[in-house]
């Protein structure tokens, strides 16, 4: 159980860095952009290939939505369960810190799949403003840290379960 606390305690582990850590890449991206030879930001693409950059980001981040729902739901009803075994893993409100963050994650799939669509609603001319690039960059890369946290955490879960289990048995 203390490597779970030991999860709590981790500062990777709080959903309100991603937000700096976007913006730190965001403007990493924009410093050094101009300076390579590639098209840096998604206004510089084709409007063909942007369009086909929405359907995809919609149709992930549609998909990350379903599974963090899913996950939440199962999350859930474990903890509605009286058993002495999840007591042991989610006791002490241990459960406190995994219920928002799955729902962290569930906003920003959300946001991204969202956003993607309005993008592809609204995106028809041959530029589009830096503004929604980088705010489709900033939500993108807030999914990718909050998808990268909750693997950590099942992998953490499993195996707290795991140790839990061999040492009943």
């Amino acid at each position: 159980m203390k490597n779970l606390d030991k999860v709590r305690a981790a500062p990777f582990f709080r959903p309100i860095i991603d937000w700096p850590v976007s913006l730190l890449v965001l403007g990493a991206i924009r410093i050094w952009g101009p300076y390579s030879r590639t098209a840096y930001l998604i206004g510089d693409l084709p409007s063909a290939s942007r369009t086909s950059l929405y359907i995809t980001l919609a149709a992930v981040a549609g998909a990350l939505l379903g599974f963090f729902i899913t996950a939440i739901s199962i999350l859930l009803s474990l903890l509605a369960t009286p058993s002495p075994r999840l007591k042991l893993l989610f006791g002490d409100g241990r459960a406190d810190f995994m219920v928002p963050t799955f729902f962290a994650a569930i906003r920003a799939a959300g946001l991204l799949t969202i956003l993607s669509v309005i993008l592809l609603l609204v995106d028809n001319r041959p530029q589009i403003s830096s503004w929604w690039c980088a705010i489709l960059l900033l939500v993108s890369v807030v999914i990718c840290a909050r998808t990268l946290r909750l693997i950590w955490l099942l992998r953490k879960l499993t195996k707290v379960a795991s140790a839990e289990a061999s040492k009943t048995t």
